[in-house]
């Protein structure tokens, strides 16, 4: 996603209908991170633990 001439990659979820944010960053190459898929994937198990 495109924002003050930037790219910015955000990392989402559905759940039941909705679609839940829980990370995003600025990009600098095609290839995920790890570490902000690791990221991620931390807090969207702390999301479902809580609802």
């Amino acid at each position: 996603v495109p924002f003050g001439g930037q790219a910015h990659r955000l990392l989402f979820f559905p759940d039941n209908g909705k679609v839940v944010l829980v990370h995003s960053y600025t990009k600098k190459s095609q290839k995920l991170p790890k570490k902000e898929l690791k990221t991620a994937i931390s807090r969207m198990k702390d999301y479902l633990r809580r609802k």
